[in-house]
């Protein structure tokens, strides 16, 4: 009678997981990249070029980064996902409050107003207009 209910409806139904879900969805997309091969040579070489030491230091910062965050997101720049110049090492603490803020703005729907930004590689550093 393991995991089944009795007639009563006791135990009372939990909550299910959809498949269409926001939050599932977005880690099946996360994964695509993050349990490859590659991802896991690229997230070693940016951790050892920046010598294991977070690269936002925000408030709260840890420090010490165990972790790689893609700076413009795989949602936004899928073409960017295996690019060097678009990740950074980051502390735990760092990476929740940053993918936190998006998560919000994007249950907000705020994230659906902006255009996709652009890698600062494809922008003028002195206007941060579009290479043409």
């Amino acid at each position: 009678m393991s995991g089944s209910r009795s007639a009563s409806g006791w135990p009372p139904p939990g909550p299910e997981r959809n498949p269409s879900s926001s939050r599932w969805t977005r880690r099946s997309e996360s994964a695509k990249v993050t349990n490859t091969w590659e991802w896991k040579q690229l997230r070693k070489q940016v951790l050892d070029e920046a010598d294991e030491t977070c690269q936002v230091r925000a408030k709260g910062c840890q420090g010490r980064a165990t972790q790689v965050d893609h700076i413009l997101s795989v949602d936004e720049r899928p073409d960017l996902a295996y690019e060097p110049s678009n990740c950074r090492a980051i502390c735990k603490r760092c990476h929740a409050s940053i993918t936190g803020k998006q998560g919000r703005a994007k249950q907000l729907g705020t994230n659906r107003k902006r255009p996709p930004r652009l890698h600062p590689s494809q922008c003028d550093p002195d206007t941060g207009e579009q290479y043409r």
